[in-house]
């Protein structure tokens, strides 16, 4: 039975012998756009669908992400800014060098702030997503013409 787990704390006003629950569901959308030359702007957001203030129904916090970025091919530079209702507003900054990235979602608030919310991410980037374009021509291919 759940009421036995150390991890079950149900609501006070509960003294039901069944007990409702649900999954949290959020709507996310995520796009990117390319401003100019190295520039681009991430955007997204997570809504949560559902926001009850009973102990035994999840949620998730409504989240908004922009995330200016410079993208060159040795050298990247990311900072994200978030704003939620739990945490508020956060601000990082991520630096990437060739394929090692590393940073934070939250080092820019936790600096200029009292904010008690820290992370770091660090990582290694393998492989390119791109495709290569064929340079070499191939002159003997035959040449085909349209029906006119």
């Amino acid at each position: 039975m759940l009421s036995s787990s150390p991890y079950f704390a149900p609501s006070p006003s509960n003294n039901n012998a069944t007990l409702p629950v649900s999954l949290p569901t959020s709507l996310q959308v995520f796009g990117d756009l390319h401003l100019l030359s190295n520039l681009y702007l991430s955007a997204g957001t997570q809504i949560g669908l559902f926001n009850c203030n009973k102990a035994e129904y999840p949620f998730i916090y409504s989240t908004l992400i922009l995330t200016p970025r410079y993208e060159g091919k040795a050298i990247g530079l990311y900072l994200p800014v978030t704003y939620n209702n739990l945490k508020q507003l956060t601000m990082g900054a991520t630096l990437r060098l060739g394929p090692l990235f590393v940073g934070s979602g939250s080092i820019l608030s936790a600096l200029l702030s009292n904010s008690k919310q820290a992370d770091i991410n660090l990582g290694l980037h393998i492989g390119d997503l791109k495709k290569k374009k064929n340079k070499e021509k191939n002159e003997d291919a035959p040449i085909i013409q349209p029906n006119r």
